[in-house]
This record gives C-alpha cells, sequence and structure tokens, in this order.
C-alpha cells in the first residue's frame, strides 16, 4: 500500500497561552518529532507537514526528518484549510492517506499499523476510516485515494470531517478503547491532568515561545 500522510501543525494554540503544543516534550522529543518518526515507521513515505503561526521553530524541530514543508497563508482559517493544502501537496498516487495531529501525547506506530490494518480489511467501498474510543471519535484518520480528489473538488469549507458525514455509507469506524486516538492537548489544565492521568510528563522545550 502506498501511504501519505498530512500533519497538521499550522494552528495559534490560543487555548495554550498561544505557545505551541506540538513542541511540548516527553524526555527531551518534541511530541511533533514523536507523532513524525510514529507516521514513518509505519510506512508513510511522502509526510506533508502543513506549519503556520510556529513554522519557524517547527521547522527547526523537524530539521533531520524526511518531510515536505507546506505553508498555510491563513491559519486562522482553521483546520480545514490545513487539510486541504497538505493533500493537495502530496503524490497523486496514493492508495491510502492518513490525516494527524501533532499533539496526541500517546500516538505510536503500532496504533497508525492498526488503523492501516483495520482499512486494509475494510470492503473497497469503504474510503474513510477513524478510531472510536468509548464513543468519542478519535484521530488520526484515513481516507483512499479517491477521497482525496473527492475532497479537493469540492468548495474551500469542504475538509475531511464535512465530506466524512456526507458520505456516511463510505466510511466505517474503528471501535476501540484504546486511549491513544482519543488523548490530545489543548489548555495547560490538560497537561496538568495528562501528568495525573499517565504520570507522563510534558515539559516546553528551552527556548523563547513568548
Amino acid at each position: 500500500m502506498q501511504l501519505g500522510a498530512v500533519l497538521q501543525a499550522a494552528g495559534s494554540a490560543s487555548r495554550m497561552g498561544y505557545k505551541p503544543k506540538c513542541l511540548l516534550e516527553i524526555d527531551g522529543k518534541a511530541l511533533i518529532v514523536r507523532t513524525t518518526q510514529a507516521l514513518l515507521d509505519a510506512g508513510v513515505h511522502d509526510l506533508v507537514v502543513v506549519v503556520g503561526h510556529y513554522a519557524k521553530e517547527v521547522r527547526a524541530a523537524l530539521k533531520n526528518c524526511p518531510v515536505t514543508f507546506i505553508d498555510n497563508p491563513e491559519p486562522n482559517l482553521g483546520q480545514v484549510s490545513s487539510q486541504r493544502l497538505g493533500l493537495l501537496h502530496l503524490m497523486p498516487t496514493h492508495d491510502a492517506i492518513i490525516m494527524a495531529l501533532a499533539d496526541q501525547p500517546l500516538i505510536e506506530t503500532s496504533d497508525i499499523a492498526e488503523l492501516i490494518h483495520f482499512y486494509d480489511q475494510c470492503a473497497k467501498s469503504i474510503s474513510v476510516v477513524y478510531p472510536r474510543v468509548k464513543g468519542q471519535p478519535g484521530n488520526p484518520v484515513l481516507l483512499s485515494g479517491k477521497a482525496r480528489e473527492n475532497i479537493l473538488a469540492c468548495s474551500s469549507d469542504m475538509g475531511v470531517k464535512e465530506w466524512r458525514r456526507l458520505h456516511e455509507e463510505e466510511v466505517m469506524v474503528l471501535e476501540c478503547d484504546n486511549d491513544h486516538y482519543a488523548t490530545d492537548l489543548d489548555t495547560p489544565e490538560d497537561v496538568v491532568a495528562f501528568k495525573e492521568r499517565t504520570g507522563i510528563e510534558l515539559t516546553w522545550p528551552t527556548l523563547s515561545l513568548g
């Protein structure tokens, strides 16, 4: 299977106090580096990282990784704009594309491999799969090359979630209790709660973040 991926890292992280949450570190390694390595180790060979508000810092964190950076000139337009930019700049030959977030501290290669395996076992008519943990939708999301083409053929307000809602007959849900898929970080309180729940400490990098 030819795999591409879009990693979204363009947001302002306003709820995190305007600090790039994707650069939070576990044992000295930034979350976005951990996720990038997990995607590459799971078989992704074409990885587009969409940057925006903290482009300089994200590029520096991933300077040794084989990724393609795409700048979102209007990151305040939200995730849909970053999704579409990422999808547009992937090679057109992929069998499947993984849409990933840069602020999921527990995502590992095995989680991505599980999602890929699930998609591979689905009927050919299925264009999108995503995990659902105890009723809560999770990430990453995996979509077919056909779904990518269809999304890009639509208007600029059409993203993965919007397309998914309009094509429920082409969607399959991975029902599971794997909390890795449902854990992300939006606020300083989330960082504190994450440590209390997992015992894992998240720290900011030793650079000026304002």
